[in-house]
């Protein structure tokens, strides 16, 4: 009989991983849990499986979880990943950092790539910045790159990876820093690999990570998020955003968008690529007490016995409690109120020329007569005169649902859900969609968060953007699905 885990210690180790490396091995089952469990305590001299449960459960995951990591993380990347990510860095965000760190007197910007895998993605940014010194002249670009699985950052500081790994990579860059190193296989050149700086670090490490400068410019966090829970995400945020300089900026997948719904960094929308900004905090002071904060920063901070306190990382800053849903209320009426049918004849040309809020109203009209292509092409118009509008492109969300592109919903609900992280309904709408996709983890998340925002509002209010729908009828329907 093949050997397995007892429940008890099965749900232990869950937590025990879930609390160190996140949430991505627990749809392993137990049997997949155990070969892992096996390799691990094969390579680090075990003499049984069990032995290497035991230390972990006996010791809480504190004694031998990290020689773990790589068999439960996963390492799928490849050079310019998401391409599009990158132009937008080159011709916008680049250009914003310099004008930004000019301004405040700073030579240099600093760059950090979160949970880095095998290099692939800071190796990509080194090569851009290659190619884009005469953007940004005198401008020295740091960067950092940290993952929490060793085996990765070894094959990482080698910089030889297999063809594969450059499927996405424009043939000059292949040409200009690749040269063969075996049968498939190639050697990034030693002055790109010389660019990045990488370290080992958890995300849900409490420390700070182990970065030579005291805040970034910009964040790279792709495709790591989706592994963390709710609380997790939080956290992690919160380091983001201390560590990052006013006018920072933040990338993450875009299948993470609104992972947080408690974040507070500004979205931005850069030719359709939404990247997290955080702005520049205003001053709230008066002169008088600005004068007395300049003067205390000037003077190092002392303890009861007069000596100067030792210098910390930034704290963890954590934001503002979440804010009271406000109901549904009427939506404001155009200058000029028109009917439906007046709406409907004025929809039929195409070419008329119409005012943001004339667009959604009849692409609303649209869609509520049966004339879908016409419904699209006005929350198209709509979403080009206000493209972080989320009920706009919430609007246009429900449109391509009826159309029958879920797909396409789901996207714009990422969109909507990114511009206002305290959309109800976005969650709901994300959630049925989910389900129906049989994606049952991703939609029970978006449901527990509109059920999480729900509890702060009378159950007999409206949802906005579900007419008719009251706060009671949306928390019974979450209810009924999350206890199936």
């Amino acid at each position: 009989m093949a050997e397995n885990i007892a429940d008890e210690h099965f749900e232990k180790l869950l937590q025990i991983f879930e609390r160190y490396i996140g949430t991505s091995h627990l749809k392993l089952r137990k049997r997949e849990l155990y070969k892992h469990l096996s390799l691990g305590a094969a390579k680090l001299g075990f003499k049984s499986t069990q032995e290497l449960i035991d230390k972990l459960i006996k010791s809480n995951g504190a004694d031998g979880i990290d020689s773990l990591i790589e068999y439960f993380t996963v390492g799928e990347t490849y050079f310019f990943r998401h391409k599009q990510c990158f132009d937008v860095i080159k011709s916008d965000i680049l250009p914003k950092l310099a004008e930004f760190a000019q301004k405040e007197g700073r030579s240099e910007l600093n760059v950090w790539c979160a949970g880095c895998s095998s290099g692939e993605e800071p190796y990509s940014l080194a090569m851009l910045l290659d190619n884009t010194d005469s953007l940004l002249p005198g401008l020295r670009i740091n960067i950092y790159a940290s993952d929490i699985n060793q085996e990765f950052l070894k094959r990482a500081a080698d910089g030889i990876y297999s063809e594969w790994s450059f499927r996405e990579l424009p043939e000059e860059y292949l040409q200009k820093y690749l040269k063969p190193a075996g049968k498939n296989r190639y050697e990034l050149a030693p002055r790109i690999r010389k660019k990045v700086k990488f370290f080992s670090y958890n995300l849900l490490s409490p420390e700070y990570p182990a970065i030579p400068v005291q805040k970034l410019d910009m964040i790279l966090c792709r495709n790591v998020l989706i592994y963390f829970n709710e609380k997790q995400i939080h956290g992690i945020f919160n380091k983001f955003q201390s560590l990052l300089h006013d006018e920072g900026w933040l990338l993450t997948s875009p299948a993470e968008v609104a992972a947080d719904p408690d974040c507070d960094l500004k979205p931005v929308n850069c030719a359709g690529i939404y990247f997290y900004r955080k702005m520049r905090a205003k001053p709230e002071q008066s002169g008088a007490a600005n004068n007395i904060i300049k003067g205390a920063s000037e003077n190092k901070a002392k303890t009861e016995t007069g000596k100067p306190k030792p210098a910390n990382r930034p704290k963890t800053v954590m934001p503002e409690p979440l804010p009271k849903p406000v109901p549904a209320t009427e939506k404001p009426r155009l200058e000029k109120q028109n009917s439906t049918a007046e709406l409907l004849n004025i929809a039929k040309d195409r070419q008329t020329k119409v005012s943001q809020e004339q667009a959604a109203a009849m692409a609303r009209c649209c869609a509520d007569a049966g004339q879908l292509e016409l419904a699209l092409h006005w929350s198209n118009i709509a979403m080009n005169g206000d493209n972080l509008n989320p009920e706009t492109h919430y609007l246009h969300a429900q449109i391509l649902r009826e159309n029958g592109d879920i797909d396409a919903a789901l996207r714009e609900l990422k969109n909507v859900l990114f511009l206002n992280p305290y959309f109800i309904a976005g969650y709901f709408a994300n959630g049925m969609l989910l389900l129906k996709k049989g994606k049952r983890k991703e939609a029970l998340r978006n449901l527990r968060n509109a059920e999480k925002l729900l509890s702060k509002m009378d159950d007999s209010a409206e949802v906005a953007g579900c007419e008719g729908v009251t706060v009671r009828n949306m928390r019974e329907t979450i209810t009924k699905i999350i206890s199936q």
